[in-house]
């Protein structure tokens, strides 16, 4: 059964339902056209028939990163001297700790 996106004539509300008809403030919600979520694959292996995701190497280091920066580096902070969190970029040297807009 396919999903399908409504949405309600009175407070604009957008839902995904996979009912025909939802109501929604005391009426019946208007069917939305919305394309539907494609995923990109690229051969990995042609021999096997392999395929990956495209992009799918800097999905998983952004998501590395991001792991290592939010829930790795309080723990490398407290355990290291101070110079060396600098020295290492874990923290600037004003003191404040690395953020996401930092890593650009």
């Amino acid at each position: 059964m396919a999903v399908n996106w409504f949405r309600c004539k009175k407070c604009g509300i957008e839902i995904r339902s996979k009912g025909e008809s939802p109501i929604h403030c005391d009426e019946v919600m208007e069917k939305l056209l919305k394309a539907p979520l494609v995923t990109m694959k690229e051969p990995q292996d042609k021999v096997r028939g392999k395929s990956k995701l495209k992009n799918q190497e800097k999905i998983l280091k952004e998501r590395a990163r991001n792991h290592s920066r939010d829930i790795d580096m309080p723990e490398l902070i407290e355990s290291n001297p101070m110079i060396e969190a600098v020295k290492n970029g874990w923290v600037r040297e004003d003191g404040r700790v690395r953020k996401k807009i930092d890593d650009k």
